[in-house]
């Protein structure tokens, strides 16, 4: 079994733009934005500019520069090896059958 599946640089489009590329045509992602940590710099923008939570979603990464798409019975091992080299890791959704979509569930926590 393939433990790891794909890597999504997340840009500008945000995490709907580009974790799409990586799919196959069969499924999609539910991403649960409660689960999203995001940093205090969009809070400041979004405060600053008064921008919509959409908004915000589709033109920053919130935070989730990068996305992993693997198999769960590997998500624990990941995250050990992504924080021995400081970085910080937490899962934000799951892969479901689909048509290459990502689809958003829940609210940021600002």
């Amino acid at each position: 079994m393939t433990e790891l599946h794909g890597l999504a640089h997340i840009t500008g489009g945000g995490i709907q733009g580009n974790l799409n590329r990586i799919l196959p045509k069969n499924l999609s992602a539910s991403i649960d934005l409660n689960k999203i940590q995001v940093l205090p710099v969009f809070k400041v923008i979004r405060d600053a500019g008064n921008i919509s939570d959409s908004e915000m979603m589709r033109t920053f990464n919130m935070g989730v520069g990068l996305t992993l798409v693997a198999h769960s019975s590997v998500i624990e091992r990941i995250r050990k090896l992504l924080g021995a080299k400081g970085c910080n890791s937490y899962p934000i959704g799951k892969i479901i059958e689909g048509n290459r979509t990502v689809e958003l569930c829940g609210k940021l926590r600002w």
